[in-house]
């Protein structure tokens, strides 16, 4: 019985610990989203090559993530975010476009 509560609490410890350093590394830029950015770099290049679209479409997909991939270096990565539900009665619509 005492063996059995003892490595309870050490299991409750280690899982503890592992969420404290979880959280401290939180805003770092996950090597998944790097390799997504990536990736979505090589296909327009890709598109490109292969005359699916053009390099001025090229430009601009690239340029995205390019500011995409900068805001995340600069502000980390935050699994937290909360997102707001935008009503029908909004008096500035969704995200503060009148239009909607």
């Amino acid at each position: 019985m005492k063996k059995g509560i003892a490595l309870t609490l050490i299991a409750v410890l280690v899982l503890a610990l592992g969420l404290v350093v979880y959280a401290d590394s939180n805003n770092e830029v996950p090597n998944w989203f790097v390799d997504m950015i990536q990736w979505k770099k090589d296909q327009v290049d890709k598109g490109v090559s292969e005359g699916v679209i053009t390099t001025e479409e090229a430009f601009y997909l690239k340029n995205r993530s390019n500011n995409m991939e900068r805001y995340y270096n600069e502000n980390g990565f935050d699994y937290n975010v909360r997102y707001d539900v935008c009503t029908p009665n909004d008096s500035q619509g969704c995200h503060g476009n009148s239009s909607n």
